[in-house]
């Protein structure tokens, strides 16, 4: 695709053709496993599509994985991209993704924070920078065979989380090394555990965006929220 000036072009006018046609205010762009070999041809392509939105009065945002280690990570040049953009929208999530064959968070506040501060190391600059908080989270399924521990995960939203720990009588406990509430049980000799999002965790990851500056915070994905979450979005994003 990056190869293909005429995918390019096409790929920009359909995106002008859709902002017209639904009176949008921008363009977020969400590329994820590019190749690591095509990390500076993702800017490229950037660059090349933000004259054509900028003209036209959209803004226009980039979704980045958080720096690390992992292949989906070098392949975002993040402090490049930022220079490409007018926002950067950092996917702050899946510190356990969802095939992880160890139990955890989804978002962790120490994990969560270090993201923020290691983007911005990077260069990307607070005044772009929009951290992505997540809204849902994982039911973590362990079963124990022959000494060992095989886990599986099932995505729960905030209202799905709260029902599965009212039927098995467990009682969420705040966990402040996390930043979150934590429940498990055991059902047909498994053990379940879930690392909550909800009302708390979200205020306290959205607080990053004072601390630091920040243009702002994205939620992903929608409808797994409560309404009220939105509430706790104006408060500290007013």
């Amino acid at each position: 695709f990056f190869r293909n000036a005429r995918g390019m072009d096409l790929f920009a006018a359909r995106m002008l053709v859709y902002a017209k046609l639904y009176n949008l205010d921008g363009i977020n762009v969400d590329f994820e496993n590019v190749s690591e070999a095509d990390k500076d041809a993702f800017v490229r392509f950037m660059s090349f599509c933000m004259p054509y939105f900028s003209a036209r009065g959209l803004k226009t945002s980039v979704d980045v994985h958080v720096p690390g280690n992992s292949r989906s990570s070098r392949s975002h040049d993040r402090a490049r991209l930022a220079g490409t953009v007018d926002y950067v929208m950092l996917m702050a999530y899946d510190e356990h993704w969802r095939t992880c064959q160890t139990a955890g968070s989804v978002a962790s506040m120490p994990w969560v924070e270090r993201a923020v501060q290691n983007t911005l190391a990077e260069g990307v600059p607070a005044n772009k920078l929009v951290l992505g908080v997540p809204l849902y989270m994982r039911r973590w399924e362990e079963t124990k065979s022959n000494g060992k521990v095989k886990v599986k995960s099932f995505t729960l939203t905030m209202d799905e989380a709260d029902s599965a720990a009212a039927k098995r009588g467990a009682v969420p406990q705040w966990d402040g090394t996390v930043g979150q509430d934590y429940y498990s049980y055991i059902e047909n000799g498994k053990t379940y555990k879930v690392w909550m999002e909800n009302e708390k965790s979200i205020e306290r990851k959205l607080s990053l965006v004072s601390k630091y500056k920040l243009a702002g915070a994205a939620g992903w994905r929608k409808g797994h929220e409560r309404s009220s979450i939105w509430n706790i979005f104006r408060q500290y994003l007013r």
